[in-house]
């Protein structure tokens, strides 16, 4: 896993909608997704700066505002209905309510794409 910032990604065509194209990460070529299309929101009117390294592929946003370790205890759940059920639950950062995205289950669903 990493964060890059500024990658080039090639695009190329697909039947996906939230696959963008390919880029070079230092674990070689991978493919790499939209995380805004795959949670369901529009397309951005911004470039997509950062690619977080999940696994197999990449994932592409526009915004990085923080990092942050929160124990389990601290996560309030949320209905799975929303963002495609991608999204584990909510915790409060830095006084802000923020949700949790479950990698776990946008692997899964990028795999089923694929």
């Amino acid at each position: 896993h990493g964060l890059f910032v500024d990658r080039s990604v090639v695009a190329l065509p697909a039947r996906a909608a939230e696959f963008m194209g390919i880029t070079c990460l230092r674990s070689g070529i991978v493919a790499v997704y939209s995380l805004r299309a795959i949670l369901g929101h529009p397309p951005a009117d911004v470039p997509m700066r950062w690619l977080l390294l999940a696994g197999p592929f990449a994932l592409a946003f526009e915004r990085f505002d923080a990092f942050a370790r929160i124990a389990r205890s601290e996560l309030a759940g949320v209905l799975a209905a929303g963002r495609g059920g991608h999204v584990a639950g909510t915790a409060m950062i830095a006084g802000e309510r923020r949700s949790i995205i479950s990698l776990r289950s946008i692997m899964q669903s990028v795999s089923t794409k694929v």
